[in-house]
C-alpha cells in the first residue's frame, strides 16, 4: 500500500463547498490530519485542501479519484497529488 499526499484547491468556494471534498475523500481514505509518530504528542491538522491517505492503486487511479472528487463540488479546482516513499512527522505541541 502506497502513502499519498494530495492538495486541491477550489476557486470561489465555500465553506460547505469543502465540506463536501472532505468527506468525498475520506471516503477514499484520505485524511486532513497526520499523527505525528514516536513522541506521542498527537496529531496535527493539515491546511485545508490538504490530505494523507493510502492506497493500493496507483498515482494515476489516485489522482484521477481525487480529481473527480473535487469536480463533484461543482467548483473549478485544481488538483496535486503526490505518492511518497517515506514520511516523519515532528512537531512541537502548541
Amino acid at each position: 500500500m502506497s502513502e499519498y499526499f494530495a492538495r486541491v484547491e477550489l476557486h470561489s468556494a465555500m465553506a460547505t463547498d469543502y465540506e463536501k471534498l472532505h468527506a468525498d475523500m475520506q471516503g477514499l481514505g484520505f485524511y486532513r490530519f497526520v499523527i505525528e509518530t514516536g513522541s506521542g504528542k498527537g496529531q496535527m491538522a493539515l491546511p485545508t485542501g490538504s490530505y494523507r491517505g493510502w492506497s493500493e492503486n496507483g498515482i494515476d487511479v489516485v489522482a484521477a479519484s481525487i480529481k473527480r472528487a473535487a469536480d463533484r463540488t461543482g467548483k473549478l479546482n485544481k488538483v496535486f497529488c503526490a505518492q511518497v516513499s517515506d514520511s516523519r512527522m515532528k512537531f512541537d505541541s502548541f
